[in-house]
């Protein structure tokens, strides 16, 4: 693990300042960014006074928004700030009717419009712009609980999961990290309760789970078990920028890739205690993938699971979260308290050249990082994992090892099923005695099933498998 220290040069700018100097919003903003159209390069995020946005330099502080939440939420002000594709709009959550809305403003912090006015709450259990900017997917309250698109312009209601028996599950994520559009702007996936990552048409048609659900009881009152079901808890899906693959969250904060009809799953990191991802982000060209466990530090680590890197501080009192790509893939937004509050931060992709570009006010903190697109060219990269080149990828198996697909434990007649961290399967005719782990490969740890007969050997995050007899 490299340690950088903050770079010295470039602007530090004091929100506090900022908040009594601007009254209201769209004031004193950049003449760039005035109306919709391709706006300047910014960073946005929640400051605990609403939401506000810098140039990735730390100069130029706008405001977004000020408004203050009433009735039910009336200790919140507007938050959870989210880019349009081309940078020109911003969608955020207000409260400021007495239940929440999704908003919409120009870039510049003008011209705030309610997207989905309804009087139940709209939006909090995730929200996500479609592809070329001209609709927004929101899960709404209304008749029980869908999820609903309308156009920009605030036309084209429309609930696409009605009359479905599909209710978009409520997490405790960002309402950002709900819901994904493909890139092409024909599907969007979305977590639904207990059915785990659901796809549908953008149109609503062909509604199709792609989890794999799993045995759970049903109990009583007094805990007799009454019935099984089978269920899925995953969540937070996040389609590849090739539309190829969707990343998500599993169980105890595990990351996932698996591709986008449900298939090749292979765990990335996490799930263990300390280790459990709270945000992550795919890079611009899908090569990469940017998270943070909970109350942790900012990593990256290849999207085939390889090279897993730190990049910021260890430190049991200082924490990093909620990393968001620059666009060109060079660097990376995000928030710290290193500095003893809660401000944004960048740093280079590898770690290097850390910057603070806030100073947060007493009793605020900044939250929901996010850095805006734009047409810049992407220069996206895949990480070399230490002892091979750049040039290789981790296609070959180690010596001794072959390649397999998962077993079908679905309904085994005889053997034995046995799972793996990464959700890897293999039937077996032995009796499981334990599991272990021991050493790794390319950055990839190897887990071990200790049988009575065999050992049976799994790097984590492929199909690689070794049989050791006793």
């Amino acid at each position: 693990m490299r340690v950088f220290p903050l770079a010295g040069s470039g602007f530090l700018v004091s929100l506090t300042a900022v908040l009594v100097a601007v009254a209201g919003c769209g004031g004193g903003q950049d003449a760039e960014d005035h109306g919709p159209g391709p706006a300047v390069e910014r960073i946005a995020f929640e400051d605990g006074h609403g939401i506000a946005a810098v140039k990735p330099d730390g100069s130029g502080l706008i405001r977004i928004s000020d408004e203050k939440s009433k009735g039910f939420f009336e200790s919140f002000y507007d938050r959870s700030p989210a880019w349009s594709p081309l940078g020109d709009r911003i969608a955020f959550l207000s409260g400021r009717d007495g239940n929440l809305e999704v908003y919409v403003a120009d870039a510049s912090g003008d011209n705030h419009r309610n997207l989905s006015s309804h009087p139940d709450d709209d939006g909090g259990f995730g929200f996500a712009w479609s592809p070329d900017g001209s609709r927004i997917a929101f899960v709404s309250g209304r008749d029980g609980g869908d999820l609903w698109v309308v156009n920009v312009d605030g036309s084209g209601l429309t609930n696409l999961t009605e009359g479905r028996n599909v209710t978009p599950a409520g997490w405790a994520i960002r309402a950002t990290q709900q819901l994904s559009w493909s890139p092409d702007g024909g599907r969007v996936a979305f977590a639904a309760h207990n059915q785990g990552i659901n796809v549908i048409n953008a149109d609503g048609s062909r509604l199709v789970g792609i989890s794999q659900l799993h045995p759970a009881p049903l109990e009583d009152e007094q805990g007799n078990v009454t019935d099984m079901i089978r269920v899925s808890l995953d969540l937070a899906p996040s389609w590849s920028p090739d539309g190829e693959r969707i990343a998500y969250k599993a169980g105890a904060g595990e990351l996932h890739v698996m591709r986008a009809d449900g298939t090749g799953d292979v765990w990335i990191t996490g799930g263990t205690k300390g280790t459990e991802v709270g945000y992550f982000a795919w890079s611009p060209e899908g090569k990469r993938i940017a998270f943070s466990p909970i109350a942790g530090h900012i990593y990256v680590v290849n999207s085939d699971g390889s090279c897993q890197t730190q990049l910021t501080a260890e430190s049991d009192e200082h924490w990093a979260q909620g990393p968001s790509w620059s666009p060109d893939g060079t660097r990376i937004a995000y928030a710290s308290n290193r500095a003893g509050r809660v401000d944004a931060y960048v740093m280079n992709d590898d770690g290097s050249a850390q910057t603070r570009l806030t100073e947060s006010a007493a009793g605020a903190g900044v939250d929901s990082v996010t850095w805006s697109p734009n047409v810049a060219t992407r220069a996206d990269r895949e990480m070399a994992c230490p002892g091979r080149s750049g040039s290789e990828t981790a296609t070959s198996p180690p010596e001794g090892y072959v390649e397999q697909e998962p077993g079908d434990c679905r309904h085994p007649a005889r053997g034995t099923c046995i799972g793996y961290d990464d959700g890897y399967t293999w039937l077996v005719y032995d009796t499981v005695l334990g599991w272990d782990k021991r050493g790794s490969w390319q950055g990839r740890t190897i887990q071990v099933v200790v049988g009575a007969k065999a050992d049976y050997y799994h790097v984590l995050g492929t199909r690689y498998i070794r049989e050791e007899p006793k």
